[in-house]
């Protein structure tokens, strides 16, 4: 009887002990998912900075395309009024050469008196 209350008592031991490791390990994998869980909650946090980060870029980029729209239009315009101040300089000019060799001929005509 004794031998059988001492081989309970071992077993019982035994099967103690091996819950208690199982326990250990139960414990120290709710610690390594706890770890998982805080890195990937890290590289969520991350990730939404990166995306809110894009999206700023993003608007930024909107910004300064349609500031280059603008400046291409000014541009343009400044072109197209450039090149009209051209073509009016160019008429002016032969105006001016129109009036010179006009000036030139009157300078080389003889003087009529003023009677006649």
């Amino acid at each position: 009887m004794i031998k059988v209350v001492c081989l309970m008592a071992i077993t019982l031991t035994l099967g103690c002990n091996r819950y208690e490791a199982q326990l250990r390990e139960a414990e120290q994998a709710r610690l390594v998912a706890e770890e998982r869980v805080a890195e990937a909650e890290e590289m969520r946090d991350a990730a939404e900075q990166a995306r809110n980060k894009a999206e700023e870029l993003a608007n930024d980029l909107e910004v300064v395309r349609d500031d280059l729209t603008t400046t291409n239009k000014m541009l343009d315009d400044a072109k197209s009024a450039l090149a009209k101040a051209n073509e009016d300089l160019r008429k002016a000019l032969t105006e001016n050469e129109q009036l010179r060799q006009e000036l030139a001929a009157l300078k080389a005509a003889p003087e009529k008196p003023a009677d006649e």
